[in-house]
């Protein structure tokens, strides 16, 4: 019966390529292990979704792997939630992406071998999950400039982690802008011309900057990390220390904390989440907010950060 079987969901091109090249390596571990699967390889965009959706309604699976990067997760998450299974269904993730900036909160770096170990041990924990504009998102969402560096490290083939996120910043800073809007936090209202709005289930974004570097992805909330009006000198000053995320004491940096978030403006802002661009989305107006306890994530507890 499929409830029992592991449905594997791979993007074979994530991390240029990186996890298709690990694909043999996967089917001989799971095969050693006497382990039951199935595997699907995605085809274009948001296939991952519909991959997820169908597997679960359509076929009985409860047990899904996303293998790939924040991107993949990010469809497979949304796979889940559309089901309306997502209380019967557990979620591993083998991270095969160019970020992996969601499983950084762990502590995983891609092994096979120890993700296969992972789903025989079956620990879960419940983790919640992110929504904007009706949409999931797992790990973190950018408005402004994280969105600008997000579109370039897109664009950039040859480097992958931190360092393809770090160019991108470099790049950015040439077309670097403030957005007037007005952003209601749990009713409060907020007016200004912000640089950049950074908002996080997880604590990681941009291959290892930690823009939220409080963030639980258990609590219920979302943390945000807000830059209002900046000088391109002081912004130098600060982009190294978001690396350790030091960066919440300087006076630049404003950090909030709330369930329910609905920014407007009269421009369309610049927009990503789990580090994928979206297309046809009201981005003047867009609504943010948690849902709590919505994922079964299987995962090392042991990992898990402390505070």
């Amino acid at each position: 019966m499929n409830r029992d079987r592991w449905f594997f969901v791979v993007n074979s091109t994530a991390g240029r390529g990186k996890a298709g090249r690990k694909i043999t390596d996967m089917l001989s571990t799971l095969n050693g292990l006497d382990i039951p699967f199935e595997i699907e390889i995605t085809k274009a965009p948001k296939h991952a979704i519909q991959l997820t959706k169908d597997a679960i309604l359509h076929r009985g699976f409860r047990h899904i792997v996303a293998v790939g990067g924040d991107g993949t997760l990010n469809e497979v998450v949304n796979g889940i939630m559309n089901s309306g299974k997502n209380d019967e269904v557990k979620l591993a993730l083998f991270p095969e992406g160019g970020g992996n900036d969601f499983a950084k909160y762990f502590h995983l770096s891609p092994s096979i071998h120890r993700d296969v170990e992972l789903l025989v041990r079956k620990d879960v924990i419940t983790i919640d999950v992110g929504v904007v504009n009706g949409y999931h998102f797992i790990n973190s969402l950018g408005i402004g400039f994280d969105a600008v560096v997000a579109n370039h490290a897109n664009r950039i083939k040859y480097i992958n982690g931190l360092p393809r996120y770090t160019l991108a910043v470099l790049q950015s800073l040439f077309t670097m802008r403030h957005f007037p809007v007005s952003f209601h936090l749990d009713g409060t209202l907020h007016q200004t011309h912000l640089l950049m709005l950074s908002v996080g289930n997880g604590r990681f974004c941009g291959g290892g900057y930690q823009l939220t570097p409080d963030a639980r992805l258990d609590d219920g909330l979302l943390d945000i990390c807000l830059i209002k009006d900046i000088s391109l000198l002081r912004l130098l000053q600060i982009i190294p220390k978001a690396l350790k995320g030091t960066h919440t004491r300087e006076p630049e940096v404003e950090m909030l904390r709330g369930k329910e978030l609905q920014i407007s403006s009269s421009l369309p802002l610049p927009l990503y989440f789990d580090g994928e661009l979206p297309q046809n989305m009201d981005r003047k107006n867009i609504t943010l907010g948690i849902q709590h306890n919505a994922i079964q994530l299987i995962c090392d507890a042991s990992s898990l950060p402390k505070s």
